[in-house]
């Protein structure tokens, strides 16, 4: 059972938010939900408060910098940017030619700061 609180939060900062999937995690919930046909992932504190989000980007979406960095690394797969107290970080999915993929992280100044495997 999802707490009033919490879904008024969600609500309070995604009002046009549909199909909303709860999860209570040990020490927060998690909100899924689509946002003008964009998938989003919410985190809320127990006592109703919004820790951070994430959304899937297209890539046209992406800050320039942050675009050209992954393109340089391989064909960019999918995007999501990381809303924090701290600013917007992105992870990218990249597919280098030979067809391994690696995860970019950039962080909220868009300098990448870490390349690995998935």
């Amino acid at each position: 059972m999802v707490p009033e609180k919490v879904r008024k939060e969600v609500l309070g900062h995604f009002p046009n938010a549909i199909n909303i999937e709860w999860h209570k995690l040990p020490t927060h919930f998690e909100a899924i939900f689509y946002l003008e046909e964009v998938e989003h992932i919410a985190d809320i504190s127990l006592d109703g408060h919004l820790l951070s989000y994430k959304k899937n980007l297209k890539t046209g979406d992406l800050p320039a910098v942050v675009r050209e960095k992954s393109e340089l690394e391989g064909e960019i797969m999918s995007a999501i940017s990381h809303h924090t107290s701290e600013g917007i970080q992105h992870e990218i999915i990249i597919r280098k030619k030979d067809f391994s993929r690696y995860l970019l992280a950039f962080n909220v100044h868009n300098v990448l700061t870490e390349i690995k495997s998935v």
